[in-house]
Order: structure tokens, then sequence, then C-alpha cells
């Protein structure tokens, strides 16, 4: 699934440690030690911090903004990845998209 691509972001609805973005990120590093992997999830601390949870009481959006989940955290970590990529001599369109979606063939 990842062949074509040189970075992944996994974004979960969920706790980072234990959750699937963890396991995926450890396969994905096993399997492609040269693949920029990105995981976005939520930290066990936000989930502890009583500002926030249990009594946190607000929209999904006000949520996910305090996790930094928000679509905004989601393109900053894009926006990483890409630098790193350039950092690395690597196109940096290529790192995230595969030939079909940017036009331009290997």
């Amino acid at each position: 699934v990842t062949a074509p691509y040189r970075a992944v972001v996994i974004v979960e609805d969920g706790v980072r440690t234990g959750g699937i973005g963890e396991a995926l990120e450890k396969l994905l590093r096993t399997a492609r030690p040269d693949l920029q992997v990105g995981v976005l999830a939520f930290q066990e601390s936000v989930l502890a911090d009583k500002e926030l949870l249990p009594g946190f009481v607000g929209t999904r959006r006000e949520i996910l903004e305090a996790a930094a989940l928000s679509p905004g955290h989601i393109a900053g970590e894009v926006r990483r990845l890409r630098a790193l990529a350039r950092k690395s001599g690597t196109d940096a369109d290529s790192a995230l998209f595969p030939a079909e979606f940017t036009g331009r063939h290997p």
C-alpha cells in the first residue's frame, strides 16, 4: 500500500499509546525504514487533563483543536514531512503523493 509513497501521515481518533496508529507506525518503520511516518492521535496527557476530559464540554471541533488533531494540525504534519523530504533531497510532492496525483512520472 505504501510502495508509491515516501511519507505517510496516520491520523487516529483514539489514544496514541497502544493504539492502531502506533502499531501501524511500528509495522511501517520495520517494513520500510526509508518511509517518513507521522502519527497524530490523542495523547494520554491530553485525556488526563482535567480541563479537557472528563469534565470538558465542547464541540468535536473544539476537542480536536485542543488535542492537536484539527485539520490545521494535520496540514501542519503534512508540511513537516514535506520539509523533511526537501532536506533529504526528495521531491516534496512525490514524497507524499504518487505520480498519478502529481502528474509527474519518474
